[in-house]
Parts: structure tokens; C-alpha cells; sequence
């Protein structure tokens, strides 16, 4: 929690929490997320579409990872 209710402790800007940042609307997202993910990773590896990258490289790998497949995918020039 911030020092001082209502703002943020780095800018001093106030804080406001959005109507639908409520743990039943957030369980919900992930209970749909949990549901329609693997079905949409399922469909591009079935259509050999899918390409992955490590999470866990550091940004710029990660960046010359994705250049990579967009060069050899045809999508980047």
C-alpha cells in the first residue's frame, strides 16, 4: 500500500482503482484465459503456425529471437 492513501508513492499522482479491478472480474479473465489459450495454441501447432521464443532470455535476445522468425517467416523485410 502506498505512504499515504490515495497516491503514489513515486509521482505523488493520485490512485484509483478501476471499476472492474475486482477479484471476482480477475478470476473470471483467468478462468477464460485458462480456457481459450490452449485451444489457440493447439490450432497454430495443428497448422504448424506456431513459432516460440524462451521467456526468459534477456529483451534483446528476445528481440533478435523474434527478428529471426519474422525474416525467415517472410514478415519483416
Amino acid at each position: 500500500p502506498p505512504k499515504v492513501p490515495g497516491k503514489c508513492d513515486l509521482c505523488s499522482g493520485e490512485l484509483y482503482q478501476r471499476d472492474d479491478d475486482k477479484e471476482e472480474t480477475v478470476r473470471k479473465r483467468i478462468e477464460v484465459y485458462e480456457k481459450t489459450v490452449p485451444e489457440i495454441i493447439n490450432y497454430y501447432k495443428e497448422n504448424s503456425k506456431l513459432r516460440t521464443v524462451s521467456g526468459d532470455l534477456d529483451v534483446d535476445d528476445v528481440h533478435s529471437h523474434l527478428s529471426e522468425l519474422f525474416l525467415k517467416e517472410r514478415l519483416l523485410n
